[in-house]
């Protein structure tokens, strides 16, 4: 950017540089990832591996470190520490300022975007970047459809909906599909003390393959006299 430039970001309290994927706080949340493939800067591979080799975690052997998968929490502590080291390094040729809140209004008049946070604020800004991520999670079927008993138990999102934190131990739950996100509710109540049966369907009926215990290194081969197609070979 050229010097003098202001950059303004505008984020939903508590999530900046963690999102929905690293905001969770449990500690067994984890990367699905290995640490060495998780560099934000990718010209450098090694920076995530480095950051939690100098937080101390794993052991600080940066060897052992790049084939964990780490708690999905601390990277998020990772991007937003990235990102405030970057607007250090940048200070005194471009402001960049980070607030936290929700936009609720944006307009285009006089040759500028006008923007107005939920408490009131106002902005302008000459271009307008709209990162929003995916949209909130809904249900596949219309509410109407399902027995009216049932409605007020359903969660979409079990990432911000707080009933899920008020599920009896002893109550039976029903997730519905398989995969990581599956794997995370479980051990969610598992850590909550639950004890009652725990259902998951899928239309597929299986569930996410385990990784190595460490990665496989590549290997050579003399393709001379071995099959022309992956399929034969």
């Amino acid at each position: 950017l050229p010097a003098g430039s202001r950059v303004l970001v505008i984020g939903a309290p508590g999530e900046t540089g963690r999102g929905v994927a690293y905001g969770t706080a449990l500690p067994f949340h984890l990367l699905n990832v290995r640490a060495g493939r998780m560099s934000t800067i990718h010209d450098d591979p090694g920076h995530f591996v480095r950051w939690l080799a100098a937080a101390g975690w794993g052991g600080g052997d940066p060897r052992e470190i790049a084939e964990t998968y780490a708690p999905r929490t601390l990277y998020g502590s990772y991007l937003l520490d990235t990102l405030q080291r970057e607007i250090a390094a940048a200070r005194g040729r471009v402001r960049f300022d980070v607030v936290e809140g929700r936009v609720v209004e944006a307009a285009f008049a006089d040759g500028a975007y006008r923007l107005r946070t939920e408490d009131g604020s106002a902005m302008a800004a000459t271009s307008l970047g709209l990162c929003q991520g995916h949209g909130a999670p809904a249900f596949p079927i219309p509410a109407d459809l399902v027995d009216p008993a049932a409605r007020a138990r359903m969660i979409a999102d079990p990432w911000s909906d707080r009933r899920l934190a008020t599920i009896a131990r002893d109550a039976r739950v029903l997730i519905v599909g398989t995969g990581l996100t599956m794997v995370d509710q479980v051990l969610s109540l598992a850590a909550r003390g639950h004890v009652g049966p725990i259902s998951a369907v899928s239309r597929r009926g299986l569930v996410p393959t385990a990784h190595l215990d460490r990665r496989a290194e590549p290997v050579a081969l003399d393709a001379a006299d071995r099959p022309r197609s992956l399929r034969a070979l």
